[in-house]
């Protein structure tokens, strides 16, 4: 540092984590909504690691460069007094910890002095510091999201977060909307036009994410849409106005970054993708050891585009600290203006097991099966009433016909009645009417239903009744 060399950095790793994600508390509102708070569970699996937890690695010292990072603005004697707490506490810009320690915390003197003495909103909800610290087996406060109920597009769109319809951090209230899921359910029916939007509270606003290669793709056997970010999600003010809403201080982030020290309690915390992919090419000017590669640094999620189920997700974030060169702060008046990468994180599953296939698969299919077998229902309804037209033409004619005949018999007309369900004659003068007659009104009576109409007005009520429920059950299957 003293020399002004660039940084050198060496990627280790990966360590790997199986996670394991579970709503709880959920209550039910009678407004269509649902509420619960979310639980990650996450285990090391040290055959999927390159490494172990207790690997010893150098990294920036998070609370000493927050600290720092809010000084340059502060007067001099304020300057000195941090200088001197750093010293008595014997911190330095970096630290020497292991893995574990890194990432689910550590004993940290600044930290604890923080907590005490920093007013609220600036100050760390916790005694250690670690860079995933409270996300391991602890639930997070309050989502309230839509079911889709009244409209299958509001599926998992997140309505309240911790009680509060927006975020209240950023410029305008278009920036501060909530928008989306939580990732873990997207509207269904989707197209290559579609924009999805997850949000999670370390990204500090919606991800929106939309769809750059209209092809289907295919993965384990079901067609796919890939959702990457949109290009302004990280873009800067100059390209994209509308960002600049989340410049809060100047210089605004540079291109491929994002500041989200206003939900880190001020830490000068941003995010990018992995090795700068995307980003502004200075960000890798002062730094050796970035290899940027779409193939293995890119955010994507690929989904059914039917149900908006996500097949595969590989959700890729890098997090960097903003370093400051403070001359009065002894510790850091060596220290280069330069963002450094500390960790990046790579989220998401690439298959799902046989059984959810075979639930996805009768999801997508039983559809067009009901469609078809209706199809077949009504072919056969529509044969069965031609069937039923023409033998009803018989009888009338067999009726006209026997019109006919008693007009032109000169002797004394027999008389029909009804008796037991069965016609009578009073004389044999009508036998072969009575026997045609007779046939008709056995057919008639074989299709009579307890209910006072034919088998096939049944019929076909009954076909209406599954049409309708055959609409009903691929609403609820979508």
């Amino acid at each position: 540092m003293e020399r002004g060399e660039k940084l050198r950095l060496k990627e280790v790793g990966p360590y790997t984590y199986r996670e394991v994600w579970e709503k709880k508390d959920t209550v039910w509102h009678p407004n269509g909504t649902l509420s619960y708070r979310q639980e990650k569970n996450y285990t090391f699996e040290p055959s999927l690691s390159f490494g172990a937890e207790s690997d010893i690695v150098v990294v920036p010292n998070v609370p000493v460069l927050s600290a720092a990072g809010q000084m340059p603005h502060s007067p001099k004697i304020v300057k000195k007094a941090i200088g001197t707490l750093l010293d008595v506490l014997k911190l330095e810009p970096f630290s020497v910890r292991n893995v574990k320690e890194i990432l689910w915390g550590y004993d940290d003197p600044l930290i604890k002095l923080a907590k005490q003495f920093l007013p609220e909103g600036k100050r760390p909800p916790f005694d250690n510091f670690g860079l995933l610290i409270g996300k391991n087996a602890t639930l997070s406060d309050v989502f309230t999201v839509l079911t889709g109920k009244e409209n299958l597009e509001d599926f998992a769109r997140i309505a309240l977060y911790k009680g509060q319809s927006g975020l209240g951090v950023w410029k305008t209230d278009a920036c501060n909307e909530l928008k989306g899921s939580d990732g873990t359910g997207f509207p269904s029916m989707l197209n290559e036009n579609s924009t999805v939007y997850i949000y999670q509270p370390d990204f500090c606003r919606p991800l929106e994410l939309v769809v750059k290669n209209p092809q289907p793709q295919k993965h384990q056997g079901f067609e796919t849409l890939r959702f990457q970010p949109a290009d302004h999600v990280f873009g800067t003010v100059e390209d994209y106005p509308q960002n600049d809403c989340y410049c809060l201080s100047k210089p605004c982030a540079l291109k491929g970054t994002f500041n989200v020290s206003q939900c880190q309690f001020g830490s000068p915390i941003f995010l990018s993708w992995p090795h700068f992919l995307h980003g502004d090419p200075s960000l890798r000017e002062k730094i050796d050891g970035l290899n940027p590669n779409p193939k293995i640094h890119q955010f994507y999620i690929d989904l059914q585009p039917k149900l908006g189920l996500a097949m595969q997700a590989k959700a890729r974030l890098q997090i960097n600290i903003q370093m400051k060169k403070v001359a009065e702060i002894p510790q850091t008046a060596n220290l280069s203006d330069l963002l450094v990468p500390i960790i990046w994180i790579e989220d998401g599953i690439e298959e799902l097991p046989p059984v959810v296939l075979g639930l996805i698969r009768q999801a997508i299919n039983m559809p067009e099966v009901a469609e078809a077998a209706l199809s077949y229902v009504l072919f056969i309804m529509g044969g069965l009433m031609i069937v039923g037209g023409f033998l009803y033409f018989i009888r009338n004619s067999y009726i006209g016909k026997e019109s006919m005949v008693q007009s032109n018999v000169t002797s004394k007309a027999d008389s029909y009645y009804f008796k037991g369900g069965e016609v009578e004659k009073s004389n044999g003068l009508g036998n072969g009417l009575v026997h045609q007659y007779s046939n008709t009104v056995e057919m008639e009576d074989a299709i009579k239903h307890p209910n006072g109409n034919s088998k096939s007005k049944e019929a076909a009520m009954e076909t209406k009744e599954a049409a309708a429920n055959g609409t009903t059950n691929e609403s609820i299957m979508t």
